[in-house]
């Protein structure tokens, strides 16, 4: 099966006054079509500046240095502003980790879709809302909610907007920056869940990105683990647990109480 995501050796760096410093070093991995894959490591290892940068909304004064990105074969870091707007949204979207952040402050929940929908296209009113009504449904909010602000939802179903967004155009890939790790432990396991049925119902691939390992290795397929910039260690859930390889690998694992095991 040919890969969904290719990335290859792909450079990130902020300019930090008259210094540039490289926050990912040539990092190249593979996603493939309905694949689940994590991505864990300490805050500040780059993590987030790697997904900004496969999106293409890596803020100033961060840059992406070098390499590759093929979404279905073609490298979208070639590609128009105006081709990369089209992507997003219907082939590629994103979670972010604050949902307050990312949602727009003063405008109703419903206002919030209806933007995204006309953005892209869709302009009957009637199947916007009805549209609406359902992405909301599927991640358990009833539909009195597209009224509120976002000021008026908990945070979890904060982040269960952002997740409805996300999937407005039912995309190939979601990426997910830590949707979760401002969530209570039971908020935390219930949006967890969900996202799994979700994507077990449309069958999207999920960048899964967390600094908590016992998260990442309730949801996904494969792990990628990030020390300072450098993807260090890629394996499946259960290999990364039974048999870590890398130093610091088996730091996480200690630091989460999933202890690698010994002799290794």
């Amino acid at each position: 099966m040919n890969p969904l995501l290719k990335v290859e050796n792909l450079s990130v760096c902020y300019v930090n006054e008259d210094e540039i410093k490289t926050a990912v070093d040539q990092v190249s991995f593979e996603i493939r079509p309905g694949e689940i894959v994590g991505f864990v490591g300490e805050s500040g290892c780059g993590k987030s500046s790697l997904m900004k940068a496969i999106m293409r909304i890596l803020p100033a004064p961060g840059f992406i240095a070098g390499g590759h990105v093929y979404f279905n074969g073609e490298d979208i870091l070639a590609y128009s502003a105006a081709q990369m707007s089209a992507l997003r949204w219907r082939e590629a979207s994103m979670v972010f980790q604050s949902a307050m952040n990312s949602l727009n402050p003063v405008m109703r929940i419903s206002d919030q879709f209806h933007d995204t929908m006309i953005a892209h296209g869709e302009t009957n009113g009637l199947e916007r809302k009805q549209k609406i009504e359902r992405l909301l449904s599927m991640v358990g909010l009833q539909e009195r909610w597209r009224h509120a602000y976002p000021h008026e939802l908990s945070g979890g179903m904060r982040q269960r907007v952002g997740i409805a967004l996300a999937l407005d155009f039912e995309p190939q890939l979601v990426v997910m920056d830590e949707p979760t790790t401002a969530l209570d432990v039971i908020v935390q396991s219930e949006i967890l869940t969900q996202i799994k049925q979700l994507q077990r119902d449309l069958g999207f691939a999920i960048c899964f990105v967390s600094h908590d390992l016992p998260v990442v290795s309730q949801l996904c397929d494969r792990v990628n683990v990030f020390y300072e910039g450098h993807l260090v260690e890629e394996a499946t859930v259960e290999d990364l647990i039974r048999s870590p390889q890398h130093a610091h690998t088996q730091d996480l694992l200690r630091s989460s109480t999933m202890q690698p095991a010994r002799g290794r």
